[in-house]
């Protein structure tokens, strides 16, 4: 980019976007960007630049901007300077950002327009045209403006002004950010990772899914409701004794025989095998017991699954505790929630929800009585999808993934003759734009949607 009458080291490389709850928006193109740049701006959009800050002001733009601030100077990025703006106010952002340009003679701006809102966007482009075409023929004066493309993983330039572009639309943007950087982003920190258990728990995880993917729904249900039935059973004897007891609705023997040799065999150190014929194992640990009754061995099956089909350069995270930490409110640090398993690609975050429950009886279709029955058996292979778990993983996608990450929940129970409470769930979750994956087939579905996501 060679200026017009001026060495390329006198003319400025500027890089502007807005403070935003999306924060990882604004920041990935200054990392992208690696000739880099001499200054950062950050326009903060608030009700009334001149009044009292709202607390819509502090948690939409003053406390993203004080945590993009702290990452760019981390990152050696500075200056960075705060511009006030009017979010809802065209006129007032332009005449803002015009003061800060006045002390410009030449520049190449790149203005990331994403989450800006509409009139602050009109008004920092319109004013910045009118900057570029002001010039002069002494000064190089450039500008562009940049946008998030709607699948999160790229951006287009949507307004060039001047002769000769910079942004490029082909930006390496890798290695990104770490996990902590983009968590910080969002005002969360990490207080607790659980690391990989032992290599008999894994392989234990992999064997009972090759038990399970092969039998059919109701079965495959069943077996799940035995594991955790044998788990909880198992604080109530003193020796950890229990036996995996088969539903009577459904003839499971070989398939539990199956089960039981994948935990004795691949885990010794964990179960013991007691009786072959009725099924009766020995639990060992406390892992042991959270491994078949908290469901914790389909959290390992869907970390495995992930360990084999994503790139080695990705960051795998099972069991992440996140605090809020907000300071700028003044407020104590509070627990958010634990998320199950974490695919992070410097760039964009893969949240996959795991879940092994049934539906509760209120949810689910009864099936016709058989001669000699008394009561109703209701089926149980419909997977326990309700509106709490989809308040929760849609929070996941808005508060944590953000615009260009995924959210997702995976459940292995088969759906069988859908209801229309989890009709009406499938129908909610393309509304939030989150995944629901269920099925044997649809755990492989859900595998397959993240590795797309990060190839």
């Amino acid at each position: 980019m060679q200026p017009l009458g001026m060495s390329e080291a006198k003319t400025k490389r500027i890089y502007i976007c807005f403070a935003t709850r999306f924060a990882e928006t604004g920041v990935l193109p200054a990392i992208a960007y690696k000739p880099g740049f001499d200054e950062v701006w950050i326009l903060r959009g608030l009700s009334d630049p001149d009044g009292t800050p709202s607390e819509s002001d502090h948690a939409n733009a003053i406390s993203p901007a004080r945590r993009t601030v702290a990452l760019f100077e981390a990152r050696g990025l500075s200056p960075v300077r705060q511009v006030d703006i009017a979010a809802r106010n065209s006129f007032v952002t332009g005449h803002a950002l015009a003061a800060q340009l006045k002390q410009l003679d030449s520049a190449d701006i790149v203005l990331n327009v994403t989450g800006g809102m509409k009139p602050a966007n009109f008004g920092a482009m319109a004013i910045l045209r009118h900057w570029v075409e002001d010039r002069g023929s002494n000064y190089r004066r450039s500008a562009e403006a940049i946008y998030m493309d709607t699948d999160g993983l790229g951006y287009s330039t949507v307004d060039r002004l001047g002769e000769t572009p910079m942004w490029r639309e082909d930006f390496d943007f890798t290695p990104g950010m770490t996990l902590e950087e983009f968590l910080g982003l969002r005002g969360y920190r990490i207080t607790q990772s659980e690391d990989a258990p032992a290599e008999p728990l894994l392989e234990a995880a992999d064997r009972i899914w090759t038990v399970l993917k092969n039998a059919n729904g109701e079965d495959r249900s069943n077996l799940i409701s035995s594991m955790r039935a044998a788990a909880l059973r198992s604080n109530k004897s003193n020796r950890g004794e229990v036996e995996i007891t088969p539903f009577p609705t459904a003839k499971i023997g070989p398939l539990r025989t199956q089960l039981v040799e994948a935990l004795t065999e691949a885990a010794p150190s964990e179960f013991d095998l007691i009786d072959a014929k009725t099924g009766a194992i020995r639990i060992k640990s406390v892992a042991a017991q959270a491994f078949l009754g908290n469901g914790s061995w389909f959290e390992l099956l869907i970390m495995r699954k992930l360990e084999q089909r994503l790139a080695a350069n990705i960051d795998l995270r099972l069991n992440l505790e996140l605090e809020l930490d907000d300071i700028s409110q003044n407020a104590e640090p509070t627990k958010f929630r634990e998320l199950d398993v974490v695919a992070f690609d410097g760039r964009q975050l893969c949240v996959v929800e795991c879940k092994t429950g049934a539906a509760r009886p209120s949810q689910r279709k009864l099936r016709p009585k058989k001669k000699g029955e008394t009561n109703h058996v209701p089926f149980v292979t419909e997977p326990g999808v309700d509106q709490a778990e989809m308040n929760k993983i849609a929070s996941v996608r808005m508060n944590i993934a953000g615009n260009g990450g995924f959210a997702c929940l995976i459940n292995p129970r088969d759906p069988g003759e859908q209801t229309p409470h989890f009709q009406n769930m499938q129908l909610r979750a393309q509304a939030e734009g989150v995944g629901l994956f269920v099925s044997a087939d649809g755990v492989e579905q859900g595998i397959e949607e993240i590795a797309r996501r990060m190839s």
